[in-house]
C-alpha cells in the first residue's frame, strides 16, 4: 500500500482531484460530485470565508442538513485554516446556543433550510454572531442563486452567493500545521453538559492511514455513510474514503431503519464497506430480516461506538460467511477508534463478550489497576491509550482535560501524555483486550462490587433479548438501591418473558447480580448516536415501578 504524504486533512481532496479528477467523491441520491468539483467548490468557499474574516484557529460551527453540503463546508473551513464544529441539527436550541457560546466565534455557517433556526440561535447570544448562508453543491459546483422561497432572509443572514461567484477556485496557501485542531466534536459525557473534544489533523490522518491499509481500501471501493457528522463514528466513512480516493454514499435516515430499503441501497450503489453502530445490526436481527442472498457487493462490515452483542455477530457472520467483520473500539477523544478485533471464525458461545482486540499502529494500550500500576493478565482495570490518535483535550475545560489527559503513570523519565478512558478492561491470555464496562457503571451492592456490563452481557446472550441495559434505581438512603433491567424482545418466534429471563439469569449469575425486576419494553431509548440513552431508560423504568406500586 502506498501511503499519502499529506499532512493536512484538506490536502486529501486536492491530491485526489489531481490524480483522479473525474472520479466520484460523493453521491447523495441523484447528486454526483467528482473530486475535481469537490476540490474547486471547497476552494471557492474557503476563499470566501477568508474574505469575511475566518483565520487560523477560527472555530466555525456548521448547521447544515444535507451530507454533501456539510462535507464541503468542513473541508472549506479547513482550507481557510479554521476549525470546523459540526452541530446536531435536531438538538434543542438551548444546547446549540450553549455550544456556540463556548466557541466564542463571530460566524455560523448554515444552509437555506436552517437559516431561520440559525438566526434564532444568533438572537439568543449577547455577542454578535453573523450567519453565513451557503447554497447547495451541485454536479457543476455551488448552485448559482439561493432560493429563499416565500419568506424573507432572516436579519442576521449573510448570503454568500455573491462572494462565491467571485471567489477563486484555486487552492490557498495554508498556515495550519498537522498539530493544529481540525475539528471539535461535542459530547455529553457523564454529566450531560456539552464538552468539546479537540482533534488535530495528524490524528485523523493517522487513523485514515490505518483504516485504508487494514481494510485494503482502493479508489474502486464505495463506502456507505450512516453516522451524522457531529458523531465521531463518521470519521471512518468520510476520511477513509477521502484518504483512499474512494467514493462516499450517504445513507438516508429513512433507509437505515428499514432493512428492505437498506438492502436495496447497498445493491443499487454496489456498496463494498459498511460501518455503523452495533444497535443497527441488532435491530436487523430483532426484525428477523437477515437475508443471506442480498448485499453481494459487501466485502467488509465494521462497527464501533458501543458493545456488540455476541449473539448479534453470530447471526450476521452465519448469514454472511464471505464478508469480513471487524470490531473497532475507541472514544471520541482518541479519533473514532484506537483498537480493533478481526473475527477469524464465528463465535460459538453467545455468553462470551466480543473482544475489543489490540491497538492499531502508532498506538499503545495498557490497563491500570486500582493502585495505579499496570494490571496483570486477566486483572480488570482502567483502559489507557497513548498514541498518534489522541486528541488535544476539551475546549476551554482545562480541569477536565487535566483529569483525563494525564502524564503516563508508567513513565517518569519524560513528558508522555495518555488518555484515561474511564472504561474497564482486561488483557486476556491470547493477547486480546476485553471490555468490562464503565468505571462509572460500577456499583457497590450488598458489599459486592458489580459491573452492570456483566449483567448486560448475560442478558444479551439470551436468544430472546435483542437490546438491553441495566440501571440503578435509588431509594431513600444512599445504600438503598435496586438493579432493574430493561430489554427488547427478539422476533415474534423468539421471545422471552421477564420472569423467564430472571430465572435464567439466576442460574448464570450470583444472586446479588440478578436484577430485582426485568421490564420488556417495546423500544429501549437510544440517543442521537444510536447508543442506549440510560438517563431516559431510568425515567421509563421508574415510571413502570411507580405504576406497579400503585396497582399493588
Amino acid at each position: 500500500m502506498t501511503y499519502q504524504t499529506t499532512f493536512l486533512i484538506q490536502d486529501l481532496i486536492s491530491d485526489n482531484a489531481g490524480k483522479r479528477p473525474k472520479s466520484l467523491a460523493i453521491q447523495e441520491g441523484d447528486l454526483q460530485v467528482s473530486y475535481k468539483t469537490f476540490d474547486e467548490a471547497s476552494n471557492q468557499l474557503a476563499n470566501s470565508l477568508y474574505d469575511v474574516g475566518v483565520r487560523r484557529g477560527s472555530r466555525i460551527p456548521l448547521l447544515v442538513g444535507k451530507k454533501t453540503d456539510i462535507l464541503a463546508s468542513m473541508i472549506s473551513v479547513l482550507k481557510a485554516d479554521g476549525i470546523y464544529v459540526p452541530l446536531d441539527i435536531k438538538a434543542p436550541v438551548d444546547r446549540l446556543v450553549s455550544i456556540i457560546d463556548q466557541l466564542e466565534t463571530p460566524f455560523l455557517i448554515c444552509d437555506v433550510e436552517l437559516a431561520v433556526l440559525a438566526n434564532n440561535i444568533a438572537a439568543e447570544l449577547v455577542d454578535h454572531l453573523e450567519v453565513l448562508v451557503i447554497p447547495s453543491l451541485t454536479i457543476d459546483g455551488w448552485h448559482k442563486t439561493i432560493q429563499w422561497g416565500p419568506s424573507e432572509p432572516p436579519p442576521r443572514a449573510k448570503n454568500l452567493d455573491m462572494l462565491l461567484s467571485r471567489a477563486s477556485k484555486s487552492k490557498r496557501d495554508y498556515t495550519s500545521i498537522s498539530e493544529d485542531v481540525a475539528y471539535i466534536v461535542f459530547t455529553s459525557g457523564s454529566t450531560g453538559a456539552p464538552k468539546g473534544v479537540m482533534i488535530p489533523h495528524r490524528a485523523v490522518l493517522d487513523y485514515a492511514r490505518w483504516t485504508t491499509d487494514h481494510f485494503q481500501i482502493t479508489p474502486r471501493d464505495r463506502l456507505s455513510s450512516h453516522a451524522e457528522c457531529h458523531f465521531d463514528l463518521s470519521v471512518f466513512d468520510i476520511y477513509t474514503a477521502f484518504y483512499a480516493g474512494a467514493s462516499l454514499y450517504p445513507v438516508p435516515k429513512s433507509t437505515s431503519m428499514f432493512p428492505a430499503k437498506f438492502y436495496q441501497f447497498v445493491e443499487e450503489y454496489n456498496i463494498s464497506i459498511w460501518c455503523s453502530v452495533p444497535s443497527l445490526y441488532t435491530y436487523f436481527c430483532k426484525l428477523g430480516k437477515l437475508k443471506s442472498e442480498r448485499m453481494s457487493s459487501l466485502r467488509a462490515m465494521t462497527f464501533c461506538g458501543e458493545v456488540m452483542p455476541t449473539s448479534t455477530i453470530i447471526d450476521w457472520m452465519t448469514a454472511y460467511p464471505k464478508i469480513r467483520f471487524v470490531n473497532q473500539y475507541g472514544p471520541s477523544e482518541t479519533t473514532c477508534a484506537s483498537m480493533y478485533y478481526d473475527f477469524d471464525t464465528v463465535p460459538t458461545n453467545p455468553s462470551e463478550s466480543v473482544p475489543i482486540g489490540r491497538a492499531i499502529p502508532n498506538t499503545e494500550i495498557f490497563v491500570l489497576n486500582g493502585e495505579g500500576k499496570q494490571a496483570s493478565e486477566n486483572e480488570i482495570g482502567e483502559l489507557c491509550i497513548r498514541g498518534a490518535g489522541n486528541g488535544l483535550g476539551y475546549w476551554r475545560k482545562p480541569d477536565e482535560t487535566e483529569r483525563s489527559f494525564v502524564q503516563n503513570p508508567l513513565c517518569s523519565e519524560h513528558f508522555e501524555r495518555v488518555y484515561r478512558t474511564g472504561d474497564l478492561a482486561r488483557l486476556r491470555p491470547d493477547g486480546e483486550y476485553e471490555y468490562c464496562g464503565r468505571r462509572d457503571q460500577q456499583v457497590k451492592y450488598m458489599g459486592y462490587r458489580i459491573e452492570l456490563g456483566d449483567i448486560e452481557a448475560a442478558m444479551s446472550a439470551q436468544p430472546g433479548v435483542s437490546v438491553c441495559a441495566v440501571v440503578v434505581v435509588k431509594g431513600e438512603s444512599e445504600n438503598d438501591i435496586r438493579l432493574i433491567a430493561g430489554y427488547e424482545g427478539g422476533s415474534q418466534d423468539n421471545n422471552i418473558s421477564p420472569d423467564t429471563l430472571r430465572k435464567i439469569l439466576g442460574e448464570q449469575l450470583p444472586n446479588y447480580m440478578v436484577p430485582k425486576k426485568c421490564f420488556r419494553l417495546e423500544n429501549i431509548p437510544l440517543n442521537r448516536n444510536g447508543k442506549v440513552d440510560r438517563h431516559q431508560l431510568l425515567e421509563i423504568i421508574e415510571g413502570q415501578l411507580k405504576e406497579k406500586d400503585s396497582l399493588g
